[in-house]
């Protein structure tokens, strides 16, 4: 309020769909009239195979380079950690390394989703496993009747997952990343998977 009339700015940031009554500055921050809120979009391909020649030290191929964006969706942070994936595993960004990306499910993408996941009651999570077992695009009933909750509690759920940027907007139920499904499926064990299926 005291800075009227002074060439400041001040900018902050912070994931998609957060609840910002948890964040009192940012909520103040967010409906104050001079405030301008920019989403990015999700990186291209372009912009994908910049970061691939940043973290692993050479260009991508084209067939390498498609693999991380589909994988990635273009989220800069699951870039980074599956790049920091393949580094690890010293993987040149070839084409014969392309099917390998796809299979890839860094540790610290799974831990941070999981770790959201977590905040929410477990009938998010079940809805959650449901989707991961069942595949892309499913429809909200199959998901509920497998996660053992109400269709109603679903769309509650689902609403609640993709605030979170868990699922992707839309009708039907999907993960907004391959990473994203592979850790919620990666984190059942065995057993509880075969029952799933």
């Amino acid at each position: 309020r005291r800075l009227e009339g002074l060439a400041v700015t001040a900018i902050a940031s912070t994931r998609s769909g957060p609840d910002l009554s948890e964040r009192p500055v940012l909520a103040k921050l967010a409906t104050t009239p001079s405030t301008r809120v920019l989403r990015p979009p999700p990186l291209g391909r372009k912009a994908v195979g910049s970061v691939v020649r940043e973290f692993l030290g050479r260009r991508g191929n084209e067939a390498f380079v498609a693999a991380v964006a589909d994988a990635t969706g273009g989220n800069p942070f699951l870039l980074r950690e599956l790049l920091r994936e393949a580094r690890t595993r010293r993987l040149a960004p070839s084409a014969a390394s392309a099917d390998e990306v796809g299979a890839m499910g860094p540790e610290s993408i799974s831990r941070s989703l999981l770790a959201r996941l977590d905040r929410l009651p477990k009938g998010a999570r079940k809805l959650a496993t449901a989707v991961a077992v069942l595949g892309r695009d499913e429809e909200r009933r199959w998901a509920a009747a497998l996660a053992g909750i109400s269709d109603e509690q679903a769309a509650a759920w689902a609403d609640a997952l993709t605030e979170l940027d868990i699922f992707a907007a839309g009708e039907a139920l999907a993960f907004t990343h391959p990473i994203a499904r592979r850790a919620v499926y990666g984190a059942l064990a065995p057993g509880a998977r075969g029952q799933a299926h």
